[in-house]
């Protein structure tokens, strides 16, 4: 069985911690990414995770720097 590579849950509280500090409201910030509000909440609170490339367009616009272990 695969092992899972993102946690959702993890990944959800850093975007949202980042977009808050950045002084972004989920309308703001979605509507700069070209999602909907609905999304960018589903996202936040791990109901959705995004695509491999909308995750690096919401990483890259709140300097989310992202690190990869093998184990």
């Amino acid at each position: 069985m695969a092992k899972q590579i993102f946690n959702a849950e993890q990944i959800a509280q850093k975007i949202r911690a980042k977009r808050k500090a950045l002084g972004y409201t989920q309308q703001s910030l979605a509507k700069e990414l070209g999602i909907t509000e609905i999304y960018m909440n589903n996202v936040e609170q791990a109901r959705h995770l995004p695509s491999n490339k909308l995750m690096k367009k919401i990483f890259d616009k709140l300097d989310i720097k992202v690190t990869v272990t093998v184990e």
